[in-house]
């Protein structure tokens, strides 16, 4: 991937509580950088979308961050109303202890999704990403869940990675995904540990040890990347671009 190509694939996003300042200051990066998306919660929709008037960068907002462990009528009203205000994209996180519970759980937790998905693109078109949590869930789990999903007519599938990084489905779960969807369907990632990660210096600079990973999780079938630490990996994508030639 170039420069450009690898931010293209980035939804740009922060940690902790926003401000105003801070939600322009973020998409002026995402300005800058070329990334394809900002994620901002919804109160802060509005103000990005203003932030951002011209610019080709798309705003997104995550609805039941971070365990999708809320009234689906709730989900359904932040969903259509952050649409309504301006947001494109929208991340859902699925409520998966519920949906495991038994079969009927499992089909309410997709009908919730269709109608979210329906009624957003009503309003304009919606890119809806459906995110799980795969920190405790066994392999057949996994799979239940995945083939859920493929039902509800998103566009992407994400894989949401806890801070400890343990999970069940796998070594690599990116892989797991992929053989069990093909190419019906896009990966999005979503991983803590990715955004810990601290900085490398050496004889050459600066290096953001992130952007292997990045690149890594793109090698491996993703088509997006929800990360805090955009900027970093793009000044490193840059800097070996340019020690290539």
């Amino acid at each position: 991937l170039t420069p450009r190509e690898l931010a293209a694939r980035i939804e740009h996003r922060v940690e902790g509580p926003l401000t105003r300042n801070r939600v322009r200051q973020l998409c002026q990066e995402a300005d800058e950088f070329g990334f394809g998306t900002v994620s901002v919660p919804s109160a802060w929709v509005t103000h990005a979308k203003i932030c951002l008037h011209q610019k080709e960068v798309a705003v997104s907002t995550t609805i039941g961050f971070p365990y999708g462990d809320v009234l689906s009528s709730a989900m359904f009203e932040e969903a259509y109303t952050a649409v309504n205000v301006g947001a494109s994209e929208i991340t859902f996180m699925l409520n998966h202890e519920y949906a495991l519970e038994d079969a009927t759980m499992l089909s309410q937790e997709r009908r919730c999704i269709e109608a979210l998905i329906r009624a957003c693109r009503k309003v304009r078109p919606t890119v809806v990403k459906v995110m799980i949590n795969v920190t405790t869930l066994t392999k057949d789990q996994f799979k239940q869940l995945v083939q859920m999903v493929l039902e509800t007519g998103a566009d992407f599938i994400g894989i949401f990675g806890a801070s400890d990084g343990r999970h069940h489905v796998g070594i690599d779960p990116i892989g797991s995904l992929r053989a069990l969807i093909g190419d019906q369907m896009n990966i999005v990632v979503w991983n803590d540990d990715l955004d810990r990660m601290t900085d490398e210096s050496s004889e050459e600079g600066p290096t953001d040890l992130r952007h292997g990973f990045a690149i890594s999780f793109l090698e491996q079938g993703a088509q997006r990347l929800i990360t805090t630490r955009g900027p970093g990996i793009l000044r490193t994508a840059k800097q070996l671009a340019a020690h290539a030639g």
